[in-house]
């Protein structure tokens, strides 16, 4: 998979032990496999800051098509 066809993409990161950490949507590609995510808080879903992530943190995170297949990705885990 390309850099560039990971922008669009929505993710949810891992902590080591497995908990749920980050969930967010890829916004662009940046240089030598950084990403620019925009990441959405847990409690109320809405949009809350932008960061640069490194391809070693979305290399295990679950990686989500569209903002549907998340959602219900979500929903099924409460």
């Amino acid at each position: 998979m390309s850099k560039n066809m990971l922008v669009g993409i929505w993710f949810i990161t891992h902590t080591h032990n497995g908990d749920r950490e980050y969930q967010g949507q890829i916004l662009d590609a940046l240089e030598n496999g950084f990403y620019l995510v925009q990441l959405y808080s847990w409690m109320t879903g809405d949009a809350s800051i932008l960061k640069i992530f490194s391809m070693h943190k979305l290399g295990s995170a679950s990686l989500f098509k569209n903002s549907d297949d998340f959602i219900n990705y979500l929903g099924a885990l409460d």
